[in-house]
């Protein structure tokens, strides 16, 4: 009990003086409440009796002036404990005072201190250990800061920036040499995909006759020779024009048509040679066509007139064969009748002078030296000299021979001889030839021989078979002595015919 009082008092007096808390003053209730006892007390009388009287009040119990000592002494203690704990940045708490507990003063200032490592906590009421307790790490000592007033903020501690290296100073007169600032690469804009280039201008019946258009909404405009021509491209013919496809095929037309993915013919008329080529898909209005040969399509109201030269052409409703003609509407196709190119020629005045279709050129360059079998190559020419002087070279394509193939090219010869032969080999049939009267000598000379005019080397009598497949092409001079021959050039190109 006396411990317990003894602390109540100095937790009391810890208040007062460093809380400021002060006992309320009691003496003048306590005068007055003496006062009022003795004037209830009644007076003795004189019988010497004496009468009712209040029960007497418990007397005061005198307190020792040793308890004041001592309470003195422990807010002196109290108040050099919280002054060594202002000044420090982290009080050492005994075992003993972490056991009565932490007092903490309010409005006390505020301080940062590091985080404790954490321990387990201890209850105020459990007694103190025998064991000594476990050393803790001293943290490292920082400098002491004043202590922060209230309501101050304190400001972060500003970091000097770092010294740069100094640049080293030129000698007076020197000049510095900046770094080379390197372009910035041109964005270029994307450029939208082209079409497809589909076919070549070949020639027109005369200037200006062929225009076109990629829009409908675009002006038509005259095109020349050699033109690329792009998928989706309209054509506009007065007169008739020539096209090459890039797939071999050919074209002639008068009117209008379209390339695309299929040929489509708005006016007129439309001849074209695919034979040994890719299948072509024609359309007229809602009529369409599959074709592989050599036809003539003309563009009525409401019907196609189709007339077959070589190979065959189908429709939904049937197929027009070689040398038949026949007209497709919405209901059919027509019972099939014979033609002929002469009677067509005579119907349709572009096909009196047949265009040429091109199977093989060779210009003896560069490309030309890995198929080159006999000879040599100088200047875009083949040559050779010997007194059987030849020039043999294989086609870059095979090609099936059909009516109507010819043969040119252009050749010199240095001397007199006695024979010129040209020569083609035939896969699976062996070799077939034709003797040519010889040119005079040092002159260029161009010669024109039809496919179907050759003869087989070892039998004379047996002339070459259509459907042949030509590969490879040979031209020799024969002469009593050494003799050079030359050949420019060749190709070999296709005429329509029955």
């Amino acid at each position: 009990m006396k411990e317990e009082a003894e602390n109540r008092y100095l937790e009391r007096a810890l208040s007062e003086e460093i809380g400021g808390e002060h006992a309320p003053d009691l003496s003048e209730r306590i005068l007055a409440s003496a006062s009022r006892t003795s004037s209830a007390m009644p007076a003795r009388g004189r019988t010497g009796k004496l009468g009712r009287r209040a029960p007497l009040p418990h007397p005061a119990r005198s307190r020792s002036p040793f308890g004041a000592i001592v309470a003195v002494l422990l807010l002196i203690v109290a108040g050099v404990a919280v002054a060594i704990g202002v000044n420090t940045t982290r009080p050492t708490e005994s075992r003993e005072t972490a056991d009565k507990g932490n007092v903490v003063a309010p409005h006390a200032t505020p301080r940062v201190e590091p985080h404790p490592e954490p321990r387990p906590e201890v209850p105020a009421n459990t007694p103190p250990s025998n064991e000594p307790a476990p050393e803790q790490p001293k943290p490292e000592e920082k400098p002491e800061l004043p202590p922060a007033k209230p309501d101050e903020v304190k400001k972060p501690e500003e970091i000097p920036p770092e010294k740069q290296p100094e640049t080293p100073k030129q000698p007076e007169g020197t000049e510095v040499k900046k770094p080379p600032v390197e372009p910035k690469p041109e964005e270029k804009p994307v450029e939208p995909r082209q079409p497809a280039v589909v076919a070549t201008v070949k020639e027109s019946s005369r200037k200006s006759a062929l225009k076109i258009r990629y829009a409908e909404a675009e002006a038509w405009r005259v095109t020349e020779t050699g033109e690329e021509l792009r998928e989706g491209v309209q054509l506009s013919a007065s007169g008739h024009a020539d096209v090459q496809f890039s797939g071999g095929a050919l074209l002639r037309f008068n009117g209008e048509i379209t390339l695309s993915a299929a040929i489509e013919l708005k006016s007129e008329d439309l001849y074209v040679d695919n034979l040994d080529c890719a299948e072509l898909q024609l359309k007229c209005g809602e009529l369409s066509a599959l074709m592989n040969g050599i036809a003539l399509f003309s563009a009525s109201r409401g019907s196609l007139g189709i007339a077959c030269v070589q190979g065959s052409v189908s429709t939904h409703d049937g197929a027009v064969g070689a040398g038949k003609t026949a007209s497709l509407t919405a209901r059919g196709l027509s019972k099939p009748q014979p033609t002929n190119t002469e009677t067509l020629a005579r119907k349709h005045a572009m096909l009196r002078n047949l265009p040429q279709r091109v199977l093989v050129r060779e210009e003896f360059d560069a490309a030309s030296k890995e198929r080159l079998d006999k000879g040599e190559l100088a200047d875009g020419v083949a040559f050779a000299n010997a007194k059987e002087a030849g020039v043999s070279i294989y086609f870059a394509n095979t090609f099936k021979v059909r009516p109507g193939d010819v043969v040119r090219f252009r050749y010199r010869i240095s001397r007199a001889i006695e024979e010129m032969v040209l020569q083609f080999g035939v896969e699976g049939e062996g070799n077939y030839r034709l003797m040519l009267t010889p040119t005079k000598v040092g002159e260029w000379k161009e010669v024109e021989v039809a496919l179907t005019d050759l003869v087989r080397t070892l039998d004379k009598t047996s002339k070459i078979e259509v459907g042949g497949t030509m590969k490879f092409f040979q031209l020799w001079a024969v002469a009593p002595q050494a003799v050079k021959l030359e050949v420019d050039w060749f190709e070999i190109s296709r005429k329509a015919a029955d």
